[in-house]
Order: C-alpha cells, then sequence, then structure tokens
C-alpha cells in the first residue's frame, strides 16, 4: 500500500496491516475526510494549473498509477 495513504488510514484509525474483518463507518469517513483535505491542500498548492494537470498532480502526490 501506498505509505501517504496508509498513513492518512493510521490517522483516521484504520490499520491496514492489522485490519479487522469490519472497518467502523466513522473511520472510513474520517479517511475520506482526510484524503479530501490532502487533496485541497496539494490543489491550493498548484492553483494555477488546469483541472488535466492537476489530476496528473494528485497522482503524483499520492504515487497512484
Amino acid at each position: 500500500m501506498n505509505e501517504r495513504i496508509e498513513k492518512l488510514a493510521n490517522q483516521a484509525g484504520i490499520n491496514f496491516s492489522e485490519m479487522a474483518p469490519i472497518i467502523l463507518k466513522e473511520e472510513i469517513e474520517k479517511f475520506a475526510k482526510l484524503v479530501i483535505e490532502e487533496c485541497g491542500e496539494v490543489a491550493f498548492c498548484h492553483s494555477h494549473v488546469s483541472g488535466y494537470a492537476l489530476k496528473e498532480i494528485f497522482k503524483k502526490h499520492f504515487k497512484v498509477k
């Protein structure tokens, strides 16, 4: 798993390496909020670029193909 995504998940209380069969809804929601906040920070730092370029910046930031 991507280190950055795992770090955000851990901040949300999700431990993917020792994940219980059921992840609580609150943990998933917190994880999603953290991802959105991170995207907002990245977008703010790159507000001068177009949508497609920003998509590529997000992918690079989160190390997603």
